[in-house]
């Protein structure tokens, strides 16, 4: 293996030089002559290898025990978490963190969907449920809502993303998820509608009881007066 300052410095995450680690190379070439965790073409790109020998982990992410299922193999493993990338302004996407972005959502807000998008995607705004959304716009090639998955590779649906061919076509961004606030409000709207529940049967009862005495108070004095009636018609007969 070649070793020079700047796999040096890759190693050592300085972040001056770890942005060439993607943009412009592939970071699977010549990983099968390069000793240890290392591809590229003078073997200085490194990776981590997860547990299970299959997944690596490019760009400083990190490996870890996933409960969700890999799109591409269907096995539920490992998976990288890309946001530990080291960046230098770069964002990173991909089953191996291997894309870097080709495009930055400069007005998209963290929680608002995708904020880059890789591999050629278009940045592009759309509205959902009354709120701003970002997603990217990918080549027929890819897939996700960063572009970040071959579409030969993905064998199934994208967990938590989705396909939006009413926004544009081949249209990808994260399914939108309800906030803490909006939650709040659920549950605000909750309480509200039982309590007008309540006072909607508290009144019914009242109604209803008032009805009931007035009902009483009528089929008494019927009563008075048939009674009356009676005791006038027997005096007449005395």
């Amino acid at each position: 293996m070649k070793t020079s300052f700047r796999s040096l410095s890759v190693i050592l995450y300085l972040p001056t030089l770890v942005q060439s680690l993607t943009d412009g190379v592939d970071v699977y070439d010549n990983i099968e002559n390069c000793d240890g965790n290392f591809s590229g073409p003078e073997c200085d790109i490194p990776f981590e290898l997860c547990d299970d020998n299959k997944h690596k982990c490019f760009n400083n992410s990190k490996c870890k025990k996933s409960t969700k299922v890999d799109p591409v193999t269907e096995e539920i493993a490992y998976l990288c978490d890309c946001s530990f990338a080291a960046s230098a302004g770069s964002k990173f996407a991909g089953r191996e963190c291997e894309h870097s972005d080709t495009e930055i959502c400069k007005d998209a807000k963290e929680g608002q969907g995708s904020t880059f998008c890789t591999n050629g995607g278009s940045c592009m705004s759309f509205i959902y449920d009354s709120n701003t959304r970002w997603g990217c716009a990918c080549p027929s090639d890819f897939v996700g809502s960063h572009c970040q998955y071959l579409s030969v590779d993905v064998k199934k649906g994208l967990v938590g993303e989705a396909r939006f061919d009413d926004v544009h076509e081949n249209f990808w961004s994260f399914i939108p998820t309800k906030t803490k606030m909006s939650k709040a409000s659920g549950i605000a709207a909750g309480i509200a509608i039982s309590a007008i529940s309540m006072i909607t049967l508290a009144f019914g009862m009242v109604i209803m009881k008032r009805r009931r005495s007035i009902a009483k108070n009528e089929a008494e004095r019927e009563q008075q007066q048939q009674n009356s009636k009676e005791l006038g018609d027997d005096a007449e007969v005395l």
